[in-house]
């Protein structure tokens, strides 16, 4: 049956496509079945349907005799192709069919015979339209643990020649059009995969009893030449990512851009992933050194499983994988806070770095000194109905808000600097001339550098009396923090209060300058009167926000 309006009426498309040809092989019962004349009679149906999605007309069917049929002029007349030797009888076979996405003459099968008393695994190939089949089981264990007989073939869309197939037992993949077959298994119990689907990169298995599982991010597969990785090192391109947020999914699929990597002998050397924007700008970069946690995260105000550990990149012979957030690399902050991921394991300190924008995005490897690139694309969030214009203003807001938590870190440490070679001068010592100018001294360089060690200021508490870089540092990453939670277009209100804290980043270097100007020089003048060497004026060139 045929409908063109979803459903609300159907046409006639076939005959009863499960009557065999003449002279077709019949299954001959080793023992009668005891008749049963209140039992309702066996009917006979089509197991399953495919329609060429190469050339519109070619529809080929398997029936539960197994009988196969193919029509080339969308039903209006069909051919018996069924696999030569298949005998016909009562007890079923059910023959999946899988029409090749690249040729509308190629077509595979998986027959299952196991009603029959055999548990072999089935599965063939057509190039000619059902003329002739090969038999392609090389590979699949004859025996397995509960049934070697394979229930669904399928083709992959992407890359000629990639197939799966799902068996009693588990799941299998062919690089060279079924020629060869190897097990799929990884962390996938040994269960029946009685159906197989393909979404975008994602293998989806359906099992009996065992539920749904799904392979994130195949497309390695389609690159792997001949299922065997390359020699060396070698980079994958990775595919497009979705630009989400945290709390939108589990950590299967990992969020993010996945870029898998093998290397053919260990490095001698960390070896290093940057990903670079448009203008050539390193927008994150990812090393295979061994990460140090934040300090707060020892008194993190929740159980440590749900924290993000420190990540590095693994430097494994064969095959490895890194995932990048989509964000910026986590700006330099003093003081780190946390906000909760319902998800264990995936609470990052805050701030972070900025979302990146939907994009073009170049990916480098670098191994022993040698560099190897790729492509990825960073796709918007579909369900996001924000406009382009309206992203491109959080962004430059975010990137602001991020200029000035590394410009108060930059910043503080010619002040900590100085600080702390004045308090050399004279320690100990509050009473001389010297010992009482160096205390006057340092107690202004210590109200514009601040605190370092102190802790990061929380939404609901009051801003300080006076700023310094270590709290400005801290109030950065605060505005950073809450506007970087959805997509939205900035408010005056937003934009107003980031202006506000870039102006008083100014007037804080103004400040340092004239520090540096007017009270470094008469606490030099102090010390050379002493017979004491003065000290050297500090650069005065400090950082703002970006404009």
């Amino acid at each position: 049956m045929v409908t063109a309006d979803g459903g609300a009426t159907w046409t006639k498309l076939s005959p009863d496509l499960t009557v065999p040809h003449p002279g077709a092989p019949v299954l001959t019962a080793r023992r009668a079945p005891a008749s049963d004349s209140t039992a309702p009679p066996r009917r006979l149906a089509i197991w399953s349907i495919a329609a060429s999605t190469v050339t519109p007309g070619v529809i080929w069917i398997g029936a539960t005799n197994g009988v196969i049929q193919e029509s080339r002029d969308h039903g209006t007349s069909w051919t018996d192709v069924t696999i030569s030797g298949t005998e016909i009888g009562i007890r079923p076979m059910f023959p999946t069919v899988e029409a090749s996405p690249f040729d509308a003459g190629a077509a595979y099968v998986a027959l299952d015979a196991h009603y029959r008393g055999d548990f072999g695994p089935y599965i063939y190939r057509t190039r000619d339209y059902g003329k002739r089949w090969t038999k392609i089981v090389t590979g699949l264990p004859a025996i397995a643990t509960s049934g070697g007989f394979v229930h669904v073939v399928r083709a992959d869309p992407k890359r000629r020649g990639l197939l799966f197939a799902g068996t009693e037992s588990g799941v299998y993949v062919s690089f060279d059009d079924g020629d060869h077959w190897q097990a799929l298994m990884l962390n996938l119990p040994i269960t029946v995969a009685s159906d197989i689907a393909i979404h975008d990169n994602d293998l989806i298995i359906g099992t009996y009893g065992r539920g749904i599982w799904v392979l994130d991010d195949y497309a390695v597969l389609r690159q792997l030449g001949g299922g065997a990785a390359p020699a060396g090192t070698h980079l994958f391109k990775p595919s497009d990512a979705v630009r989400v947020r945290r709390n939108v999914n589990y950590k299967n699929p990992p969020p993010g851009a996945l870029v898998y990597y093998s290397l053919g002998t260990k490095p001698a050397a960390d070896i290093a992933i940057d990903v670079l924007d448009a203008r050539g700008a390193v927008v994150r970069h990812m090393t295979s050194a061994a990460a140090t946690p934040v300090r707060e995260a020892a008194r993190a105000p929740m159980e440590k499983f749900w924290l993000a550990p420190p990540s590095a990149l693994p430097v494994n012979i064969g095959l490895n994988r890194a995932d990048w957030d989509l964000r910026y690399d986590p700006p330099p902050a003093f003081a780190h806070s946390f906000v909760f991921n319902g998800n264990p394991g995936s609470t990052p300190a805050a701030p972070e770095g900025p979302l990146a924008m939907p994009g073009v995005y170049r990916i480098r490897l670098t191994v022993d000194g040698n560099q190897y690139t790729q492509t990825s694309t960073v796709r918007a969030d579909p369900r996001s109905r924000v406009a382009p214009a309206a992203l491109a203003a959080q962004h430059a807001l975010l990137m602001r808000l991020y200029s000035g938590l590394q410009a108060t870190w930059t910043d503080f440490k010619p002040v900590a600097a100085l600080r702390h070679a004045v308090s050399r001068t004279a320690p100990d010592d509050t009473v001389s001339e010297v010992g009482k100018a160096a205390k006057a001294l340092a107690t202004k360089l210590d109200s514009i550098a601040g605190d370092s060690l102190g802790e990061a200021r929380q939404v609901w508490e009051a801003q300080p009396k006076a700023w310094n870089f270590a709290a400005l540092n801290s109030e950065f990453g605060l505005e950073l923090t809450s506007q970087d939670n959805a997509d939205h277009a900035p408010t005056q209100t937003m934009l107003v209060v980031a202006r506000s804290t870039c102006d008083e980043l100014r007037k804080l270097v103004d400040r340092w300058s004239q520090v540096v100007r007017v009270d470094l020089s008469a606490f030099n003048r102090t010390l050379a009167s002493h017979g004491m060497t003065p000290l050297a004026g500090p650069s005065t060139d400090m950082k703002l926000c970006s404009t």
